[in-house]
């Protein structure tokens, strides 16, 4: 199993496209390991997550040796500030940030772009980790590997028809 975190910052909804801390244990997954990714408040008590967290970690050992032959599960954690009111499996939220692209340099001196502001909101959303995390959950989410969307292949053949030349 791979554990990555616990990030000090939350890894909610959308986030996941963007969390090094996802892709840490998305890539343990796509060699099929179980794993989880942990993500806490900046602010938040470690030493409570991490309790938790290794709680949570012997759980998903224990439900991988009872399941060998299942696919190599990928979750996504985040603990809620202060003291969780429980556990919650979720679906994803959706985080919406600011729209600010900022022009930076790296410390070779490359320019980057840094896209998203530092505001970020969600809209309710229930059953979700955003909802979770508002009513101080700790959320969980199986995430999956394949991202293609079966409804939108219509589309995608749409844009590989030939064009006349």
């Amino acid at each position: 199993m791979v554990v990555s975190g616990i990030n000090m910052g939350l890894n909610l909804g959308t986030d996941v496209f963007y969390s090094g801390t996802v892709a840490g244990a998305r890539e343990a997954a796509l060699r099929g390991f179980a794993a989880a990714a942990f993500s806490m408040p900046s602010a938040g008590d470690a030493r409570r997550c991490a309790a938790r967290a290794k709680t949570m970690v012997a759980r998903l050992l224990a439900w991988r040796a009872a399941h060998p032959s299942a696919a190599a599960p990928l979750l996504n954690v985040n603990f809620p500030n202060g003291a969780p009111r429980g556990v919650r499996v979720c679906t994803l939220g959706v985080r919406e940030y600011e729209n600010v692209v900022e022009e930076r340099r790296d410390p070779r001196g490359r320019q980057y772009l840094w896209i998203g502001g530092p505001s970020v909101a969600h809209r309710p959303n229930p059953g979700s980790d955003t909802a979770a995390h508002d009513e101080g959950y700790v959320s969980v989410t199986a995430l999956r590997l394949d991202l293609a969307l079966p409804g939108m292949q219509e589309a995608a053949q749409a844009v590989a028809r030939r064009s006349p030349t």
